[in-house]
């Protein structure tokens, strides 16, 4: 069975959506992991991976649920269901941050 490593040769924040999948390269991924050993990899990769992927799974929807969340709040309504319809998906994000931009912190 053949395992596929990430490929965080551009960091793992800069690739476009989806994240690449490739061959291990472990220069990069020795960098991206810091401090952490090599057990623990998974505990930091893995986590950060599935919120980059939702990222970009949201994006294109951000700015329009952000937009409806502040009207129907106006309005003083229950703004989920039309999140919901907003972003055609069963989850929303309601936050003004996302990885690209806490990784500018």
């Amino acid at each position: 069975m053949r395992r596929l490593y990430l490929s965080l040769s551009a960091g793992l924040f800069d690739t476009p959506c989806p994240i690449r999948i490739s061959p291990p390269s472990f220069g990069p991924w020795r960098t991206c992991c810091g401090d952490y050993k090599q057990p623990e990899y998974g505990k930091v990769i893995l986590p950060f991976t599935v919120l980059r992927r939702l990222d970009c799974v949201l994006e294109g929807t951000k700015p329009a649920v952000l937009a409806e969340k502040e009207k129907r709040k106006k309005a003083g309504l229950n703004p989920e269901p039309f999140l919901l319809r907003k972003s055609g998906l069963l989850f929303y994000n309601t936050s003004l941050l996302d990885l690209k931009n806490l990784m500018g912190d």
